[in-house]
């Protein structure tokens, strides 16, 4: 879209750059999937698991989160995963409690 002005080609001016990072969308799908994945991860530090546990999880979590949120054709492979992480803390809290007491702190 160039329009003459004067016999000058003139550029009309943009509300944003077109080289953007990360686009808000994608910031949007982050910040819920990390808001979301800290429901279960909470629940598993009131049981008991070490920092570093909670960590990966969390992570996890999140990780997979994105990659559903971005990536829709992954549906298929991530949420029974995602669906069995994020319930087994309120299904069977007691054996993750010795599972994580078991391994040690």
């Amino acid at each position: 879209m160039v329009g003459l002005r004067s016999g000058r080609r003139v550029r009309p001016s943009r509300s944003y750059p077109e080289v953007v990072l990360l686009s808000p969308e994608f910031l949007l799908v982050a910040m819920l999937v990390a808001l979301i994945a800290l429901v279960p991860t909470r629940r598993l530090q009131q049981i008991g698991w070490p920092t570093g546990w909670l960590r990966t999880y969390w992570i996890v979590l999140f990780v997979c989160g994105l990659i559903l949120g971005e990536v829709p054709s992954s549906a298929r492979v991530l949420v029974p995963g995602l669906l069995i992480a994020g319930v087994l803390p309120y299904v069977v809290p007691g054996l993750l409690g010795r599972f994580a007491r078991r391994r040690g702190r």
